[in-house]
């Protein structure tokens, strides 16, 4: 009868001990920001907890339930990627909201994208974007000038409030944002007065941010000394290059031309190749070109 006892002692899974431990009795107690904590550990085997993501599920969704924000994102993150019993649509999107509400932009942007995904009401979407700039996510900020633009919410498009999303995004860092809104002063689009100043400065922005297109732009602006006094090849080609390694197929096609007046037969081959590999057909001519030079 002992040994029997003894067995089914040793049987007992082991109350979990350490930092994790200490955190997840906390977060069963109530104190939802350890939970996030705990889960971490679990999520990831840190300070010595096992590697168990479906105990990380159940730490994060105890966390979420007290809303705090971080574990309701990463509760969805871990429930998209397919860890847990089923994965469940409705409680993804329950815990974007949750982390939205608490705080976090980038849900706020996921919990839009899933409504424009599912064929939902725009209007809502646009509505979450909104949220989602409002807590400075310039991502956000730039789904919701677009669906401004469209006039997601039914009463046709309304480009003043779009400029102004462009215009957060821009400022929160998002180089599309930028490249989006210098383009339409470039072309003096949708009621704007053409504004080569105000666009050369937005291309800077969204090329310091690696924006591909906002990098090409400022190049053509520096060639043709829009916005400025006089052109600047030597920027321009600088402009290019970067628009090529952001992953902009044209700039790499511009680098290669150049190169490949220069006699710069090889480093024409690899700027033409990147410009190929990223689709652009006279990317691929000036790579072979370039290859059938070399010595």
């Amino acid at each position: 009868m002992f040994v029997l006892v003894l067995w089914w002692m040793m049987s007992l899974p082991a109350a979990a001990s350490g930092a994790h431990g200490e955190a997840a009795r906390a977060c069963e107690a109530g104190e939802a920001e350890r939970c996030h904590t705990a889960g971490q550990a679990y999520e990831k085997g840190l300070n010595g907890a096992p590697k168990d993501p479906f105990r990380a599920v159940q730490l994060f969704r105890m966390g979420c339930r007290g809303e705090h924000k971080e574990s309701c994102l990463s509760l969805a993150i871990l429930l998209e990627e397919g860890v847990g019993d089923e994965v469940d649509p409705g409680e993804v999107q329950e815990a974007y909201k949750g982390a939205c509400q608490a705080g976090s932009g980038m849900a706020c942007r996921r919990v839009g994208e899933a409504y424009v995904l599912s064929a939902a009401n725009p209007r809502d979407a646009q509505l979450w974007y909104g949220l989602g700039c409002e807590l400075q996510d310039a991502s956000s900020c730039t789904a919701a000038a677009l669906a401004h633009e469209r006039g997601d919410a039914g009463k046709g498009p309304d480009f003043d409030r779009a400029r102004r999303y462009y215009l957060a995004a821009c400022r929160f860092g998002s180089g599309r944002g930028c490249t989006l809104l210098g383009y339409r002063y470039s072309r003096g689009l949708e009621g704007l007065k053409r504004d080569d100043a105000g666009a050369r400065l937005l291309f800077t922005k969204a090329c310091e941010a690696s924006d591909p297109e906002g990098c090409r732009y400022l190049a053509q602006f520096q060639e043709q000394g829009r916005g400025a006094e006089e052109p600047d090849s030597a920027s321009a080609r600088h402009s290019y290059d970067r628009g090529c390694r952001a992953g902009d197929a044209v700039s790499c096609r511009e680098v290669a031309t150049a190169l490949f007046a220069e006699g710069d037969y090889r480093g024409a081959m690899l700027a033409g190749k990147r410009g190929c590999e990223l689709g652009d057909a006279k990317g691929c001519k000036l790579q072979a070109r370039a290859e059938a030079k070399r010595p």
